[in-house]
């Protein structure tokens, strides 16, 4: 091929541009993904607020910020036949006493006696406080709204339940007034039920619906999780560090917040300061003492098996301060529990599960201490 000349050389730049615009690539077909069709809900965990959570029974967050519990957000739309009910957004001002006959319509009190293991609806519209324990159920979808009465002529409400459906609102404690009694919600094996067990809002509560929900699960469909189980309230710090060094044998520890509203008999840790990660220790409060200077005594429960560092090093960090290696110590106690029952073998590896979906509303949960979970996922 003979070269160009001057003068075609233009000609050629000028094609080979225009070729460049308007050239469009085939379609591939692709499928689409589902990471990108969300239908017109927020499902982002954005929309989930938590501060103060403890996963597990023995794990326990640092750095003092807030740490959001690890819900499972479903995107994928409710199909037709799954015929869930739309999310209620009335609530009554009025309450009703789960242990008031006429909650009920004059018959049984659910949840005791003869009625263990009932299933329970409370309608759109109608707000019912939890006033006796325990409480022990099979389904129970919550429409409107249940709450859970706090104060010390009940201190523990313990509610036992294969299966909760939220679609209104679960109301334990408040923000401005953190729960300060104990509440347990626990989430039972059911034999009878271990196939897909779901609801359908135009079928009666103990049939099944083709969306497997799960087994031992408090699934938020549309509906609002409200529990506040910090004690002390928000406020109250969650973990802080010692004020001095604490020797093996001390049963005290001197830190450097003020803790007063860290309750008498609640569980502590104190993280090792040592290259051994074992020296960890859980211990009990069992007296606060609070100074002027912001720092707190904590009155042990026994003495120290291991020494814990508190001092400040002399070594400077090259930004005007000193390396921080003193210990942490962290409360564990919470005053709301959501916990699974075990099972025999073969499934005693399989716990309770929190799912949210198909929701616009916050999902606040402080200071909850969950239990749950499946080896493997």
């Amino acid at each position: 091929m003979p070269p160009l000349s001057s003068h075609q050389r233009p000609w050629l730049l000028l094609w080979c541009i225009v070729l460049l615009v308007c050239w469009q690539p085939p379609s591939m077909n692709l499928p689409p993904s589902n990471h990108l069709q969300l239908p017109l809900y927020q499902h982002q965990l954005r929309n989930y607020e938590g501060t103060g959570v403890k996963r597990g029974e023995r794990s326990w967050g640092g750095g003092g910020a807030a740490r959001p519990i690890i819900l499972t957000a479903h995107a994928a739309p409710i199909a037709a036949t799954d015929n869930f009910a739309t999310p209620c957004s009335e609530e009554s001002t009025i309450f009703e006493r789960w242990s008031d006959p006429a909650t009920w319509g004059g018959g049984p009190i659910p949840g005791q006696g003869e009625q263990a293991g009932a299933n329970v609806t409370i309608p759109c519209g109608k707000t019912v406080l939890l006033d006796m324990s325990p409480v022990v159920l099979t389904l129970l979808h919550i429409q409107g709204v249940l709450m859970v009465q706090d104060g010390p002529s009940l201190p523990l409400v313990q509610l036992n339940a294969s299966f909760v459906l939220l679609q209104g609102r679960l109301a334990i404690g408040a923000q401005q007034q953190h729960f300060s009694q104990r509440a347990v919600i626990a989430l039972t094996p059911n034999p009878n039920a271990r196939a897909p067990l779901l609801f359908s809002s135009a079928a009666p509560a103990d049939e099944r619906n083709p969306r497997n929900l799960g087994h031992k699960a408090l699934a938020v469909i549309g509906g609002q999780l409200d529990l506040h189980g910090m004690p002390g309230g928000a406020s109250t710090p969650s973990w802080c560090q010692l004020a001095r060094t604490a020797p093996a044998g001390t049963a005290s520890l001197l830190v450097d917040a003020d803790v007063s509203a860290w309750p008498v008999g609640g569980l502590i840790a104190v993280s090792s300061t040592d290259y051994n990660a074992e020296q960890a220790e859980e211990l009990s409060i069992t007296a606060v003492t609070t100074f002027p200077n912001g720092t707190s005594l904590l009155t042990l429960s026994r003495p120290l098996s291991y020494s814990h560092f508190g001092d400040p090093l002399g070594v400077p960090d090259g930004f005007g301060g000193y390396i921080n290696e003193r210990a942490e110590v962290a409360l564990l106690s919470r005053t709301v529990t959501i916990t699974s029952t075990p099972e025999a073998s073969p499934y005693e590896k399989e716990g309770g599960h929190v799912s949210v979906y198909f929701t616009q509303r916050a999902q606040v949960v402080e200071g909850v201490d969950r239990r749950e979970g499946e080896e493997g996922k």
